[in-house]
């Protein structure tokens, strides 16, 4: 349960750091939804509004079959709704629409306005050149001047669309136009042009295909004439009768013996075989009996058939009796009738076969002699019979030419009319009553979506190529020290953050320094640190600042508090308070001075030692033996010592100072300090062992970071005090 609770908090904080980000960054997100709303919405209304019409066409193959044409898609072909669509777009059929509706004379300037100027067409001829130079197809060059024709057909063209309806043999046909009623007027002359153009493909094929096979009939008919007087006259020359143009006497007596002398041979070639195989295997009886025509044989196996079972009654009765038994010996002797029984029938069978060979072979000797005497008479006729089937072959072979010739005449003038594609139109196109393109409301309400997500995605960018330090969570989170506090940018006019504990103390400015107090005098467990070094990473990130008003505000509790500029390269604290520099900690820890150097504020409590005089070593002074013996003596009359050092990374002056001192705080700028730097910086502290008190934040914006707790809430708490009630006069 407690598992699910952090959980559910964890990510209730992710969340709240998504919204930090594009609270933060919302003037980003504001600038981009504005400009990319405000294209699109001059892109939608700078676009000429196109209508639409549309018309849906039902386009099916046919299949012709002789005089029967059968529609549908018979089988599947991909490249067939494809060159539809090209025949739909292709020159043809759009110079057919301009030819039918006028559009390049009545309708002329709609499509391609006013072009008789001289600038005008000097730049038609210009984008001319330089779309047809890279092509090779310059229409100049090869003689041929684009017409008005050309051009509108250019036009319609592009703004043509053929799309399939999914799972359906419809097609629609689309045109865009600013003019509505012209876009339906297109549509529908493109359809009608379309289905005259499929209409003229086939007629004009049909009629070569007719043209080419009646030229060639004629010629076959002549040649049929000739070659069938001429096979007459040589029938009537040789006195050979025929039965439709067939010798059918001799040739048939021929045939009828050839035949039946085969079937005589296959019969006497087969008992022969039967008979040699049962012949050779005479003194073999098994081996007769297992031939498959034997075994074949119904009484025969049926003989068997009752050997086995009588074999199966004698193995049974062998278990019970003995060889003499009566049962026995009757069994054996029933065997032995069945054996001889089946050797009768094996010897009836061969003698069968040895017969039908006898006959066989005597029928076809008789066969044969029938035979040669046909063959004489058929030699006699042959003779003449060569050169008359030479004379026929040619007939008939112009006859079936000259046929064929005049049945593909006859259909192809039936079917003239027919188209090999059907084509229905399955819907009519009605002007539009509202353009198509573009789509106002639904352009601008994208552009908005598109503009606040895009914002957010480019907020989200900015934020993660932001690597400063933004808010004292994230601090937290990657380098596991403490913030003791962040203070905010002082926006009022007039006022100084310096002075700003002194000029007004109830401000949330002021406030943020007393819980960077409160959270020093918490920092250590047995009493507050007394001597504190304050550093930075990088320059101008508020280190001098920030002692300053933490001095103040220790001072405010009665304390004691003495302030040592250490930064002896680059001092500004004295500029800051209006003191001399003459004298300082320079001159003193360089021992050329025995005058005070320390100067007293006029809030009471704080004292201040300026850096004195920029020394050739500041390192070598600040590490001295009389620093050590200063920071001691300064111990027992102040209650708080707080040193303002230079930046620890481009000087080793914090970190020679940072073994004096009791706690050392690191100040970072919101939006200027890395986090790479500061990282940096505090693992150079942790190497040396320096006693890290936390890190304080200046500058943070609310507005920027989104750091609710030290921007919103002191600004709610203290931006309108309640005045205070004021005291009665004394009666």
């Amino acid at each position: 349960m407690q598992e699910q609770q952090l959980e559910t908090i964890d990510q209730e904080i992710h969340l709240r750091d998504y919204y930090h980000v594009i609270k933060k960054r919302r003037q980003v997100i504001g600038l981009f939804a504005a400009i990319t709303f405000t294209l699109v919405f001059l892109g939608t209304f700078a676009v000429t509004p196109l209508y639409e019409a549309d018309t849906q066409v039902l386009i099916e193959k046919t299949k012709d079959n002789d005089l029967t044409v059968t529609t549908g898609m018979l089988s599947y072909d991909p490249e067939f709704l494809q060159t539809q669509f090209e025949i739909i777009k292709s020159n043809n059929v759009v110079y057919r629409v301009i030819d039918r509706l006028k559009l390049d004379t009545k309708y002329r300037r709609y499509f391609l306005g006013d072009k008789e100027g001289f600038l005008s067409a000097a730049m038609a001829d210009i984008k001319g050149f330089f779309s047809s130079s890279g092509k090779g197809e310059n229409l100049s060059l090869q003689g041929k001047e684009q017409t008005d024709a050309d051009r509108i057909a250019a036009i319609i063209q592009k703004r043509i669309q053929t799309t399939p309806l999914r799972n359906t043999k419809i097609v629609s046909v689309t045109y865009r136009d600013p003019n509505p009623i012209m876009s339906s007027m297109v549509v529908n002359a493109m359809v009608d042009s379309y289905m005259a153009e499929l209409l003229e493909i086939k007629m004009h094929a049909s009629n070569y295909a007719l043209q080419w096979m009646t030229a060639k009939a004629e010629e076959e008919r002549k040649k049929l004439q000739k070659s069938e007087m001429t096979l007459q006259k040589y029938r009537q020359d040789n006195n050979i009768v025929t039965v439709e143009n067939k010798q059918v006497v001799v040739p048939g007596k021929l045939a009828e013996f050839s035949v039946q002398l085969s079937k005589a041979q296959a019969l006497r070639k087969e008992s022969e075989d039967l008979y040699n195989q049962l012949h050779v295997q005479e003194n073999n009886p098994e081996a007769i009996e297992s031939h498959p025509l034997l075994a074949s044989n119904l009484a025969l196996q049926r003989i068997r058939d009752q050997i086995l079972l009588a074999d199966q009654k004698i193995a049974e009765l062998t278990a019970k009796y003995g060889a003499k038994h009566p049962v026995m010996i009757k069994a054996l002797s029933d065997k032995e009738i069945l054996n001889q029984e089946k050797g009768r029938e094996i010897k009836r069978i061969v003698q069968t076969i040895k017969n039908q060979y006898t006959l066989a072979r005597s029928q076809e000797q008789n066969i044969a002699n029938l035979l040669e005497g046909s063959k004489q008479e058929m030699l006699a006729v042959n003779e003449k019979m060569i050169q008359y089937d030479i004379m026929q072959r040619e007939s008939e072979t112009n006859r079936a030419l000259y046929d064929a010739l005049i049945k593909n005449i006859k259909q192809q003038g039936a079917t003239e009319q027919s188209q090999m594609v059907n084509v229905w139109v399955v819907k009519q196109a009605q002007p539009p009553g509202s353009p198509a393109t573009p789509k106002k409301i639904r352009n601008i309400l994208l552009g908005l979506v598109l503009g606040l997500f895009g914002g957010i995605g480019c907020a989200f960018f900015i934020e993660y190529l932001d690597n400063t330090v933004k808010s004292s969570e994230e601090v937290e989170r990657r380098f596991k020290v403490p913030v003791l506090g962040a203070v905010g940018q002082l926006d009022e006019k007039g006022k100084s953050i310096e002075s700003i504990i002194i000029d007004d103390p109830r401000s949330p400015t002021a406030e943020c320094y007393k819980s960077i107090r409160s959270s020093l005098l918490l920092s250590s467990p047995d009493h507050p640190p007394k001597t504190l070094l304050i550093t930075s990473v990088e320059p101008q990130e508020g280190k001098t600042t920030t002692s300053l008003n933490i001095a103040r505000t220790l001072a405010q509790t009665g304390s004691k508090v003495i302030l040592l500029d250490c930064d002896m390269r680059k001092p500004r604290l004295h500029t800051l308070l209006g003191i001399s520099n003459r004298v300082g900690l320079s001159t003193y820890l360089s021992g050329n001075t025995d005058k005070e150097i320390a100067a007293k504020l006029e809030e009471g409590h704080v004292t201040v030692i300026p850096a004195g005089p920029i020394p050739p070593n500041p390192s070598e002074l600040l590490g001295s033996e009389r620093m050590a013996n200063l920071l001691k003596g300064l111990a027992v009359k102040f209650d708080y010592i707080i040193m303002d050092t230079p930046p620890i990374l481009s000087v080793t002056d914090s970190l020679v100072l940072s073994h004096l001192v009791a706690g050392v705080v690191m100040v970072t700028r919101a939006g200027k300090t890395n986090y790479e730097l500061l990282g940096r910086g505090l693992k150079m502290l942790q190497s040396i062992h320096a006693s890290l008190l936390g890190v304080v934040i200046n500058g943070m914006n609310e507005k920027v970071s989104g750091d609710y707790y030290y921007g919103g809430y002191y600004q709610h708490y203290y931006a309108a005090p309640e005045p205070e009630p004021q005291e009665q006069s004394a009666a």
